[in-house]
């Protein structure tokens, strides 16, 4: 950790959350003993949206968001008093919507 001091690795960190549904197929592939597959991504720049390659990663984005939200209802009404829980999950939740971000805003842009 202390070897990457003042570099900066948020991209590094968009990408590796980003992929969680592709790296969870690779190893559910290995544990099954399935041959990996490699499917050849086009060279040519496309158009349009591709929110539909990203579903998981728009579904954790809005189940995280739904989460935050419901715990401090929970909070305010009285229904829990972890009031340090609540915040440190939520900033933790919050950090992984914005590191998702990226590949959302990558899916949904127009050339």
């Amino acid at each position: 950790m202390a070897g990457t001091w003042g570099i900066d690795n948020w991209r590094a960190e968009q990408i590796y959350m980003s992929f969680f549904p592709v790296n969870l197929q690779a190893i559910r592939s290995v544990l099954a003993g399935e041959k990996i597959k490699f499917h050849v991504t086009p060279k040519l720049r496309q158009e349009g949206s591709f929110l539909h390659l990203i579903k998981p990663q728009i579904a954790i984005i809005i189940l995280t968001l739904g989460g935050i939200i419901f715990s401090f209802i929970k909070l305010f009404m009285g229904w829990s008093s972890e009031m340090g829980g609540v915040i440190m999950n939520s900033y933790w939740g919050l950090l992984n919507v914005a590191l998702l971000m990226g590949i959302v805003r990558a899916a949904s842009m127009e050339a």
